[in-house]
């Protein structure tokens, strides 16, 4: 989604150049207005978006995504998390891991 909205910021941007050189190069002025108001009201709708994503970003950097307690309750009906990935398949435990965005180094000689 926000890539979608720089991209079309970026359109709109080239559509502009566009029709400046198309009103240098002697197109009428009153259709070349009505396509600049058209890209205008490009530029304002992706503007949105990417305002919209960026106030939401402060937002959720302002406020803990979880409570202390929450945490401790979803810790505690975990139960024996160690236990269960100890006995699960590497390739499950990787998976689990890439989920949490866990990184593991192995270092044999330790």
């Amino acid at each position: 989604m926000i890539a979608h909205a720089r991209a079309q910021l970026a359109a709109c941007e080239t559509k502009l150049v566009r029709h400046r050189a198309a009103l240098e190069a002697g197109a009428s002025p009153a259709i070349v207005a009505g396509w600049i108001a058209e890209v205008e009201t490009e530029q304002r709708r992706a503007q949105a978006t990417l305002d919209q994503h960026t106030a939401q970003r402060r937002n959720a950097k302002q406020q803990p995504i979880m409570t202390e307690q929450q945490i401790r309750d979803l810790v505690t009906g975990l139960g024996d998390i160690v236990g269960v990935l100890n006995e699960a398949d590497a390739g499950d435990r990787q998976q689990v891991y890439r989920n949490l965005g866990l990184s593991l180094v192995y270092h044999p000689d330790e």
